[in-house]
């Protein structure tokens, strides 16, 4: 994976979850007539991106299936590294609505300059650039296997991925897991939006 000229840059919404405080599918909300799974698609076909999926387990809108069933996003990430082997990959999560395409822009070339995965801070996993080795593929399949403590930001631990050296706003990476959260994320869009 060194000449990154050649490396395939596959972006990865991960919608699989319950959105069990959502009440209802957080892929499914609408802004404006778009459905959020697709505006996040949008996002990152508006950046690098060669290619850009839905990993959403078994709903019906997931172009890939996971390999572990009810594993979380980690089991997407895993299932967007076996489906995408020698790629560069870009996750975002469904629910995070105010990232740019240009900090995901910023955060490829990041990475394919450093030539090293990275996460967007140290605070904050999403969005995450994986460089898909087969060294990552076995640590997240080992983590996933032992099927404890899911958490992507112990995989990253794992994985010792970097922290990315970008400006970001903080609003960019806010979260909607609550109708609260969503209303506040649609407030926001708004007021960029005019």
């Amino acid at each position: 994976m060194s000449n990154d000229k050649e490396i395939k840059v596959v972006g990865v919404v991960l919608a699989g979850g319950l959105s069990k405080r959502m009440g209802e599918d957080k892929a499914l909300l609408a802004y404006g007539a778009q459905p959020l799974v697709e505006r996040q698609a949008t996002i990152l076909r508006q950046s690098i991106c060669d290619e850009v999926i839905i990993c959403a387990g078994e709903k019906e809108y997931s172009d890939i299936r996971d390999i572990y069933s009810n594993r979380g996003p980690l089991g997407g990430i895993y299932s967007a590294m076996i489906y995408f082997p020698q790629s560069i990959l870009v996750f975002i999560p469904i629910d995070m609505p105010l990232i740019t395409s240009l900090t995901i822009t910023s955060l490829i070339r990041e990475v394919k300059k450093k030539n090293e995965s990275k996460k967007v801070s140290k605070s904050n996993v999403f969005p995450l650039v994986l460089m898909n080795s087969k060294r990552e593929k076995e640590i997240i399949n080992h983590v996933l296997k032992e099927n404890r403590e899911l958490s992507v930001n112990r995989a990253c631990d794992k994985l010792a991925v970097s922290s990315g050296e970008l400006c970001v706003n903080h609003d960019e990476l806010h979260n909607c897991n609550t109708p609260e959260e969503w209303h506040y994320a649609k407030h926001l869009l708004e007021s960029i939006n005019g």
